[in-house]
C-alpha cells in the first residue's frame, strides 16, 4: 500500500512539472495555427483562438485557473516589469476587440505581441 501511494504521489507530481514544461509546445501549435487561420481571413475564430491561448498559458504557467487570471494576479506572478508590460497591453487589446469589431492589422499585432510575450516568458 505504502509503495502504491508513494508511485502516485511521484506520479502526479511529474504530471505537474510535464504540464509547466509542455505549456509552450503547445502555446507555439496553437500559435502556428492561429496564424493560418489569421491568415485566412477568419477574423472571429483568429481572435477566439489567441484570447483562449493567452489564458490557456497563463494557467499552465502559473498553475492556475483562467477564473483566477485578473491584472493584479498578473503582476504578482510576473517577476519582470516588461513581461508585466507586455501582459497588461495583451488584455487591454483582448478587451478592445471583445467591445470593437477587429481589423485585420489589429489582430497582427495582437498575434506578435502573444508570440513575443510566450518567448520572453518562455526564456526566463
Amino acid at each position: 500500500m505504502i509503495i502504491f501511494r508513494r508511485r502516485i504521489f511521484f506520479t502526479k507530481k511529474d504530471d505537474s512539472i510535464k504540464k509547466l514544461k509542455q505549456a509552450e509546445d503547445k502555446a507555439y501549435k496553437t500559435l502556428q495555427g492561429a496564424k493560418t487561420i489569421l491568415n485566412s481571413g477568419d477574423s472571429p475564430k483568429a481572435l477566439g483562438i489567441l484570447s483562449e491561448l493567452f489564458f490557456n498559458y497563463i494557467a499552465d504557467k502559473f498553475k492556475t485557473t483562467k477564473n483566477e487570471i485578473t491584472r493584479e494576479n498578473i503582476e504578482k506572478w510576473l517577476p519582470y516589469i516588461s513581461l508585466k508590460l507586455s501582459a497588461t497591453k495583451i488584455l487591454d487589446q483582448l478587451d478592445q476587440f471583445r467591445f470593437a469589431p477587429a481589423v485585420q492589422s489589429d489582430l497582427n499585432s495582437l498575434y506578435e505581441n502573444i508570440k513575443n510575450f510566450v518567448d520572453e516568458l518562455g526564456n526566463k
